[in-house]
């Protein structure tokens, strides 16, 4: 398997599973992935948070409620009450079997079968660098940094981590609304990549991270009528909940890029 600098390079688009194949299995399970791979997306995208043991998982929300029962906040929960939990009931009773994974076991479903998107929550009343570290230390333990891209609104973070270490893969997100220059982004945080809306996305973002050399990302696309309307920029990966209905459509867009 490429590393994903050599891959991003050798491609001219590819897919990016938006917290696993979340539109037909509940997001980050293990379900979730295992459908994203079948679909054909080469590449998978998770939220990150820690846990009160201070565990990488595979979880959205900072508080618990929408995808599992409770009310506390999730670093207010240890691993093991989360792997009693019932993460899959609330998009389909089929899914009542699926827990919340962990990011280690995220990854080793991954190695060798795709590429890894980390969006690193950002939150006033968290401490984000911290954070942000135990999520770097657990995708450098598990030897797939190569194979990770680390992606956040919260573009100090990224610097932060691209200080510690030049070779990681970073994407800054553009704050919805906000007037973010992709060269200007780069200036001050270098990050690799620059992801936007589907409905922010325009020809003077394109044309600014052509010239800062950064990718540009886009979220989320979900069917004919949205590869369309993005199809004449120069797109390097989009982010979908509905990667099984997007691949064939990017085959036929783009023949020579998956």
């Amino acid at each position: 398997m490429d590393t994903l600098k050599d891959f991003a390079t050798q491609n001219r688009i590819f897919v990016s599973a938006h917290r696993g194949a979340s539109g037909v299995a509940p997001e980050n399970t293990m379900a979730a992935f295992e459908e994203a791979v079948k679909s054909g997306a080469q590449m998978i995208e998770v939220d990150v948070q820690i846990t009160s043991d201070k565990k990488a998982i595979c979880f959205h929300d900072y508080k618990l409620g929408r995808t599992v029962k409770g009310r506390k906040r999730v670093n207010q929960v240890p691993l093991r009450a989360f792997k009693k939990m019932d993460a899959g009931s609330w998009h389909d009773s089929f899914f009542h079997r699926e827990t919340v994974p962990t990011l280690e076991e995220a990854i080793d479903f991954m190695r060798d079968k795709c590429y890894l998107s980390v969006e690193i929550k950002s939150h006033k009343k968290d401490y984000s660098k911290d954070r942000a570290r135990r999520i770097y230390e657990t995708v450098k333990r598990m030897d797939f940094l190569e194979n990770t891209l680390f992606g956040s609104f919260d573009h100090k973070i990224l610097k932060i981590m691209k200080d510690k270490d030049p070779s990681v893969n970073t994407a800054a997100i553009k704050h919805p609304g906000r007037k973010d220059h992709p060269k200007e982004v780069k200036e001050v945080y270098n990050p690799d990549a620059f992801v936007c809306a589907l409905d922010e996305v325009n020809q003077e973002i394109n044309d600014d991270c052509k010239e800062a050399n950064m990718m540009l990302g886009i979220y989320t696309v979900d069917n004919w009528y949205d590869m369309e309307r993005i199809k004449k920029f120069n797109i390097k990966s989009i982010a979908s909940n509905f990667p099984g209905a997007v691949v064939p459509i990017l085959h036929r867009y783009f023949p020579t890029s998956v």
